[in-house]
């Protein structure tokens, strides 16, 4: 068989050398950037760290639904005084037993009517005792339940001069139709320097249809700052009726007081009528109840 033969144009001389091949282009490699370790690194250290937080976040959350499925501790039903030394013999008032811890001297209670629907007021004339302090003194006033549960508790406060005498009030604002006693406890205050001297006493009373007015001459040293005057009707030295009023008391000079009696007892729980005349043998007595300083 006859091979092909190359035809003229694809005939090369071999004494012609052939053209040099060209190196294949050479690629170009950046220098290694250390950037890009420290990015790594970082980035591994953030993970870390994410996993640990949210392992710290579960533990605290566990620790927290574990902790709430215990049930908190109640307060208990007496509160702790931290001042008080005193504790008078209890008295009963209209059925209730009274019982106060306190520095200073309380004296015979009374309340107003005891109805589910509206406050309950307990007074009691109450003395400072020391010859050169002011008492200042903070309170609570609880009602308890046969069973011990608290009925109410209210807190309340007095600022009375040396040696002097106020009225000490407590209001209860819920039911304590089933109350069987009531504590009066002094839970902290002082015995300090007086803001001021002098005192508030008693010229005459007038009174008629439930209403009483006072003309009282003030001797303080100061006009003193919300103050509030107490009067108080007594038969046989048993309080019959109580009420309060706010007027402007000068310095050494004279001043009126009145307000409409609220009726109190100590004796029963008996349908408390309005005022419509005081008894023949009534006496009345005005007392000072000073804000506490600021």
């Amino acid at each position: 068989m006859t091979l092909p033969q190359p035809s003229d144009d694809a005939w090369v001389d071999p004494r012609i050398p052939a053209p040099p091949v060209a190196d294949a282009p050479s690629i170009a490699v950046a220098p290694r950037d250390s950037r890009n370790g420290l990015v790594l690194a970082l980035a591994i250290v953030c993970a870390v760290l994410l996993i640990t937080t949210i392992g710290f976040g579960g533990v605290a959350a566990w620790l927290w639904f574990d902790r709430s499925a215990v049930a908190a501790p109640q307060p208990p039903p007496t509160p702790t005084s931290t001042s008080a030394t005193a504790a008078d013999e209890p008295q009963i008032v209209q059925g209730i037993e009274v019982s106060t811890v306190s520095d200073l001297v309380f004296g015979s209670f009374a309340m107003s009517k005891i109805t589910p629907d509206d406050y309950v007021g307990l007074y009691a004339t109450v003395t400072n005792e020391d010859p050169e302090r002011a008492a200042e003194l903070y309170f609570d006033v609880t009602a308890y339940a046969e069973d011990g549960s608290i009925l109410d508790r209210g807190p309340t406060s007095v600022y009375i001069l040396p040696g002097q005498v106020s009225m000490f009030q407590g209001v209860f604002s819920s039911d304590i139709t089933d109350a069987v006693s009531i504590r009066v406890e002094q839970t902290m205050g002082e015995f300090a320097e007086p803001i001021m001297t002098g005192e508030v006493t008693t010229d005459k009373m007038l009174g008629g249809e439930g209403y009483v007015e006072a003309t009282l001459v003030s001797t303080l040293s100061q006009v003193p700052e919300y103050p509030d005057v107490y009067i108080a009707g007594y038969v046989d030295g048993k309080l019959f009726g109580v009420c309060s009023d706010m007027p402007d008391i000068p310095s050494n000079a004279g001043f009126t007081s009145g307000c409409y009696l609220e009726a109190v007892s100590a004796d029963s729980q008996a349908e408390f009528a309005e005022f419509t005349e005081f008894p023949k043998d009534a006496e009345f007595e005005a007392y000072l109840a000073l804000d506490l300083p600021w």
